[in-house]
């Protein structure tokens, strides 16, 4: 996965897990955004075509303004929204930039690091 200024990696990902049908598109959604799934990496890595159906069949309603089961939140809500989501969604609706923007910055002010093929925010260092 590419993360430049201009790239929508954050975006792209919502939009991709919106269009997730099958157990084959899971996977495709988990290898290609694997890069800002810290959280839900191993709830990607751990799915098997066994529990896939009780994964998707509260997905959808994630999108629309219905109540998810809790137990089902809690194995599977990292997918849904991912940690990283929840700490950049401020800085992006502040700047109005995007995620791939905001994600270099971060970089570039020490705030974040990619280490071992993920992005990582220095905790300790951002708050927002």
């Amino acid at each position: 996965m590419k993360i430049g200024r201009f790239d929508t990696p954050l975006e792209d990902y919502g939009k991709d897990i919106q269009q997730i049908k099958t157990f084959e598109d899971f996977q495709k959604v988990g290898e290609k955004y694997s890069m800002i799934l810290s959280d839900a990496k191993p709830v990607f890595d751990n799915m098997t075509e066994e529990n896939f159906p009780e994964f998707i069949s509260w997905f959808p309603n994630c999108f629309k303004d219905v109540e998810v089961d809790e137990e089902w939140a809690e194995k599977y809500g990292a997918v849904a929204l991912p940690y990283l989501f929840i700490r950049l969604a401020p800085l992006m609706i502040e700047s109005g930039m995007s995620s791939g923007f905001c994600m270099h910055r971060l970089i570039d002010e020490n705030l974040a690091e990619i280490k071992d093929g993920m992005f990582v925010i220095k905790e300790r260092s951002f708050v927002v």
